[in-house]
């Protein structure tokens, strides 16, 4: 059912609790895991060249992030796990490597940090919900 699992992750205490739902999942369905992270465009008011060692900043904590939970996978038994760090928008990018990957579940954490903001915004989780070609599995 679950032959790919994809996990978007952002290294926070969200996604942390939620490697063991995806190491379990992985298990029960002797799936492929694809972890990927998003690195987050600086402000666009930064000029060269702080944009230049702003972006690869960004890039280096998103692959680090992308390779902790790498690790922590395989050390929990799962062996098929690859890695990926994205650029761009949260969601968009997302939606891109999954349909590529060809994704059968993606897990995702939700901060519902500002309500308020995600009314009049969206959050990504719900763009994801909305959109992913795949069931999405959002932890809290």
């Amino acid at each position: 059912m679950f032959e790919r699992i994809a996990f978007a992750t952002d290294g926070s205490p969200v996604c942390e609790r939620a490697v063991d739902y995806v190491a379990s999942l992985a298990h029960c369905y002797a799936a492929h895991v694809l972890v990927l992270n998003v690195a987050a465009a600086p402000p666009v008011a930064m000029s060269e060249p702080y944009l230049h060692y702003a972006l690869l900043a960004r890039r280096q904590e998103a692959a680090a992030c992308v390779d902790q939970v790498r690790e922590r996978l395989r050390g929990m038994g799962i062996i098929e796990v690859e890695m990926a760090v994205l650029e761009g928008r949260p969601d968009e990018a997302i939606l891109e490597q999954i349909e590529q990957w060809g994704a059968t579940l993606l897990v995702i954490g939700s901060h519902g940090e500002h309500p308020w903001r995600d009314r009049i915004l969206g959050s990504v989780s719900l763009a994801l919900t909305q959109r992913a070609p795949c069931p999405v599995l959002v932890m809290k």
